[in-house]
């Protein structure tokens, strides 16, 4: 059989290739999110010894460009999936009749696996992802707390990208999107709030602020706090080292700041538990 930390690893690897071959082909990040949903709903009936993760990656970025009408065509995917892989251009189909025949291979295997995957997803093709709530809970932010425009847009932006962390982890498959987008905003407020108060000595208009209790108040996406401390620390992990720079750079560099992220937020009561599942 396949460990759970194996199965966690490929899963992981699959998704941040879907990310670098998708911004590749500047698809937009709703439809990253897409790739990654189909990715882990068809590795939840298949095996990645019967199947290659970044075969079935172009597959689902195929189909998720589809879905969310921002179509590539199939040999564009494989390109760009190829370069990303390999890091160097396909077959030329113009080359002879070798690499003719060696190019349209490579796009009937996504082609192909394009079926497969329609029908391992049951052809549920919509998703309902954590982007549709993000908008709901910065703007509740923004009113209750009486927080800049400027703050709101940089924990907007952080959230953004943490949701797209949250999908190289089983977070995806075991959580609600409601639950991702909550978890995400709360990430992205301690991480922003963590840069601030690191660079407050460089510059004094870098203050945290602190809605500690927000996602206690948010009527409809109300998450339990010990689900979002656990999430938080998930997500939290597979944070890029280039995100990481940002508050931790690698001249002084100091391994316990990210560990920060993790830990509850003051008043203690509102985030419990202890960060395993």
């Amino acid at each position: 059989g396949i460990n759970a930390e194996y199965m966690g690893a490929e899963r992981g690897e699959g998704m941040r290739f879907i990310v670098r071959a998708g911004r590749r082909m500047r698809l937009p990040t709703e439809a990253l999110v897409h790739a990654g949903h189909y990715f882990h709903r068809f590795y939840m009936k298949h095996s990645f010894f019967e199947f290659e993760k970044r075969l079935t990656a172009g597959g689902c970025l195929y189909l998720a460009s589809k879905t969310c009408e921002c179509r590539k065509r199939a040999k564009d995917v494989m390109a760009q999936c190829h370069r990303t892989e390999h890091n160097r251009d396909p077959p030329n189909p113009h080359d002879g009749y070798e690499a003719s025949r060696a190019h349209d291979q490579l796009v009937d295997r996504v082609l192909d696996l394009e079926l497969v995957l329609l029908q391992s997803i049951g052809f549920a093709l919509r998703v309902d992802t954590p982007y549709n709530y993000l908008a709901l809970i910065f703007r509740f932010l923004g009113e209750k707390y009486r927080i800049d425009e400027l703050r709101i847009r940089h924990y907007a932006r952080w959230a953004w990208r943490f949701v797209l962390c949250a999908y190289e982890t089983v977070v995806a498959l075991i959580s609600t999107p409601q639950q991702i987008a909550v978890a995400c905003a709360e990430l992205a407020i301690r991480f922003e709030n963590l840069r601030c108060e690191l660079q407050h000595d460089r510059d004094e208009t870098l203050r945290p602020t602190n809605p500690s209790d927000w996602h206690t108040e948010l009527r409809g996406l109300d998450t339990p706090p010990q689900i979002i401390n656990m999430l938080v620390n998930e997500i939290s992990v597979c944070i890029s080292m280039e995100d990481q720079d940002v508050i931790n750079p690698p001249a002084h560099r100091d391994p316990k700041v990210m560990g920060r992220l993790r830990r509850p937020r003051q008043p203690a009561k509102l985030i419990s538990g202890n960060g395993k599942w």
